[in-house]
């Protein structure tokens, strides 16, 4: 048997519980981390720093909690090395190996994400503020005149000048 591209458990592993258990925590703690980048009641990051901050998400758990099992928190990082050396001529093994393996991979990040998400919503987005609702100056305007509706270009100056 050559070297495989796929995640597995460790050498020194036999217990599927410490690898399902790695892999669920490994995804919650990431949907933990990236869901409040986002929430607008979360006061969120900027656009331009939402790619940095999920790569070292990212690297900080894989360098944590991928020792054991490979650290597959998202089902596709797995799966598709998977498919990709079937078709390549391995066979059914890259499915059978290491004791049928591949269903953890592919089953503990799903788990993980929906205790991630919940976690989230249960202990962090129920307790933060509402949001204000946002006073939009171009309807207000519209509104209130009686006379004709503003053309494209007005509003657009209008909109700008709000800014």
């Amino acid at each position: 048997m050559g070297v495989m591209i796929c995640t597995h458990a460790s050498t020194c592993l036999n217990c599927f519980h410490s690898c399902l258990l790695s892999q669920v925590v490994g995804t919650a703690t990431l949907l933990l981390c990236i869901l409040p980048l986002n929430d607008k009641r979360n006061r969120p990051a900027p656009e331009a720093l939402l790619p940095p901050i999920v790569a070292a998400v990212v690297l900080g758990i894989a360098m944590s909690m991928s020792s054991n099992c490979g650290g597959a928190i998202n089902p596709a990082r797995d799966l598709g090395p998977r498919l990709f050396t079937l078709t390549a001529g391995w066979g059914v093994e890259v499915f059978t190996c290491f004791d049928y393996f591949f269903w953890v991979p592919l089953v503990a990040p799903l788990v993980g994400a929906v205790l991630g998400s919940f976690f989230y919503q249960v202990f962090i987005q129920w307790h933060l503020p509402e949001l204000e609702p946002e006073n939009n100056s171009q309807t207000q305007l519209t509104e209130s005149t009686d006379e004709e509706p503003l053309e494209e270009k007005e509003v657009f100056h209008i909109k700008v000048a709000a800014l």
